[in-house]
């Protein structure tokens, strides 16, 4: 699908001075790539059109932020016990 234009000449700027910061030659592939928002999937194309594919996906990105907010707080991602047994339980 392709992006806003101002979504696509943010990434595009980003691509560029990336490349001029590590100093190598940027592919003209990479830019015109930048304008796009690509989503692999095995669903079938009929079935699943490419809008509600990306609204998906966009839920689910919400949900893996959600999930990051909630072990930096709640530091869910530390076990307390170290003693494996404890651990396991």
């Amino acid at each position: 699908m392709a992006k806003p234009a101002e979504a696509a000449d943010r990434e595009r700027k980003k691509i560029q001075r990336r490349a001029s910061k590590k100093q190598y030659v940027t592919d003209p592939r990479s830019l015109i790539a930048a304008g796009y928002v690509m989503i692999v999937t095995p669903l079938p194309a009929d079935l699943f059109p490419a809008d509600e594919i990306a609204a998906l996906y966009r839920l689910r990105w919400q949900i893996e932020l959600a999930f990051k907010r909630l072990k930096s707080i709640l530091r869910i991602d530390q076990l307390r016990a170290f003693d494996p047994e404890l651990a396991r339980t």
